[in-house]
């Protein structure tokens, strides 16, 4: 832990904007959602991306597509088996927001769920599927590559489905990603007790990201004149070109492990859910920039009730409403 560095930080300027309109203009960009999470945290009954903001006067997905409805960006979104075909049906009912022909789905894939020894979960004598966090993206994006490819996009943005101040046409950030294999957003964690992961370099020189519960007290508080040394806040707001990833998608990574207890079937279960994330990737990319923006105009989740207040506030605050 001691070797642990910060990697370097730059700040978007103008200079490539022509060339971030060019991809933008030409197809060359996708935009990648991670639409495979269910509203419950939200009291929904439905995939996330479908939940209605009364104050906005739009639906998760609404707000993501009119941001891009009148460019040629082809949207992938990534489902999971529990709501692709919730999903689908909500984007027919809508006739796809105007971009009928430019949004694309594929699932990603499961793991079984582990008991707490570690053995497979069985409910009724039958394993139980769930999804393999957002980090299979990443391998899942193998099952539309053949598409990507005909339609020669060479860069692809991926973003959560739920930050809704994602800025999914910053002409700035996209000629930037022009010019390496992964360009980064973070903005700046100001608290120590924070809870939120922060990106550096392992001690191997390579990117990584280090969980809020693995920062030992000592680095957690540690500070250069700036703030706290280790504040590059991970915002999951990324560009990997087409050609990186396809190198990356069948490298190891770890397995995490997240412990879960839940209703299934009417019964309450405690169990181990297993995860990859895609910053475990990133070690296997060389050649990244890493941007630091402001925090309200770039990242306003909606992850549960408590928190569609101060997201929608943001929101707001940044389009002047």
């Amino acid at each position: 832990m001691e070797t642990l560095r910060r990697p370097k930080v730059m700040k978007l300027t103008e200079k490539n904007a022509k060339k971030g309109r060019e991809l933008v203009e030409t197809g060359k960009l996708g935009i990648v959602l991670l639409a495979g999470g269910q509203g419950s945290r939200l009291e929904h009954e439905g995939p996330k991306g479908t939940y209605f903001i009364e104050e906005l006067e739009k639906t998760i997905f609404g707000i993501q597509c009119l941001k891009v409805q009148k460019s040629k960006i082809h949207l992938f979104i990534m489902c999971s088996t529990e709501n692709v075909e919730q999903t689908e049906n909500f984007f027919e009912t809508n006739d796809y927001f105007g971009m009928r022909g430019r949004i694309h789905f594929f699932v990603q894939n499961n793991f079984n769920l582990l008991d707490l020894d570690g053995t497979e979960l069985k409910i009724e004598g039958k394993s139980v599927p769930a999804s393999a966090g957002h980090g299979d993206v990443i391998r899942s994006l193998s099952k539309v590559m053949g598409l990507i490819d005909d339609l020669k996009i060479s860069h692809l943005l991926i973003s959560n489905i739920d930050n809704i101040n994602a800025q999914l046409l910053d002409y700035n950030f996209i000629g930037e990603s022009c010019e390496s294999d992964l360009s980064l957003k973070v903005v700046e964690k100001l608290e120590p007790n924070e809870n939120v992961g922060v990106f550096c370099k392992d001690e191997e020189g390579r990117l990584a990201v280090l969980e809020y519960s693995e920062i030992p007290e000592n680095l957690r508080n540690l500070r250069d004149n700036e703030g706290l040394y280790f504040r590059l806040a991970n915002i999951m707001v990324q560009i990997l070109s087409v050609s990186v990833i396809k190198k990356i998608m069948e490298k190891d990574i770890p397995i995490h492990y997240a412990y879960k207890k839940k209703r299934i079937k009417g019964k309450m279960y405690e169990f181990l859910k297993k995860e990859i994330f895609i910053f475990d990737f990133f070690k296997y990319i060389e050649d990244y920039k890493i941007f630091m923006v402001d925090k309200n105009s770039n990242f306003a989740p909606i992850k549960d009730k408590a928190s569609v207040s101060e997201a929608v506030q943001r929101y707001k605050n940044y389009h002047n409403i």
